[in-house]
């Protein structure tokens, strides 16, 4: 545990090994040099939004919760853009509805918090979204290359048209995490929280790679 009593930053700090251990799985490793196959690519924006999905909508009933509603930014929304991408790719509607063993063990988290804890919601939607924010670019790239597209299409998952000012906006973000009415235990919670977020990342990861060796 660090010493500074700032969330944002015992977030980061606490967090960094297993956001490290996240992105260096075998399966992100293999992504960035470009070898997961487009079915993959869908599998993982699929599974993926169903997490986000849970997010979003509890997020929303929760709007005026004392604590998760301070991190209300509809703006970070991704489901209607990986919509998009998953629609460009083909990817069907019955895929689309896949539920593996990592995915509804995430899943069932996120439905737990909301009817327990509503306030651990911001763990996920900080592992998750600011990873997008601040990584968006880049795997946006890589996606690109790695499935030869010309243009924007396919990767709106990356696109935040409605953050225009990607760093204020992440200090604004840093500043509403940093004002949360929350006390110390609280606020460890919330550690510990994302740290199982990224851990349920990982897991996810991890069938991913065990598909694409089996492919």
């Amino acid at each position: 545990m660090t010493s500074t009593n700032t969330i944002s930053t015992q977030l980061r700090e606490d967090t960094r090994d297993l956001h490290l251990a996240a992105e260096r799985s075998p399966f992100m490793q293999s992504f960035f040099r470009g070898q997961v196959g487009r079915e993959i690519y869908c599998h993982m924006l699929a599974r993926l939004q169903q997490v986000y999905a849970l997010i979003e909508k509890y997020h929303t009933q929760h709007a005026d919760h004392p604590v998760l509603g301070k991190m209300y930014f509809p703006e970070l929304f991704r489901v209607e853009a990986m919509q998009q991408d998953l629609a460009f790719f083909n990817h069907t509607p019955a895929q689309n509805g896949e539920m593996t063993e990592a995915t509804r063990s995430y899943a069932d988290r996120i439905e737990w918090l909301a009817n327990n804890w509503p306030a651990g919601i911001i763990a996920h939607q900080y592992t998750r979204y600011l990873g997008d924010l601040s990584g968006g670019q880049m795997i946006k790239k890589v996606v690109k290359r790695a499935y030869s597209l010309a243009d924007e299409r396919g990767v709106a998952f990356y696109n935040f048209a409605d953050v225009p000012d990607i760093p204020a906006f992440k200090e604004r973000y840093r500043q509403a995490i940093d004002s949360l009415p929350i006390d110390d235990s609280e606020k460890q919670r919330l550690v510990d929280e994302a740290n199982l977020s990224f851990r349920h990342n990982i897991a996810l990861f991890n069938e991913l790679d065990t598909e694409t060796k089996a492919g």
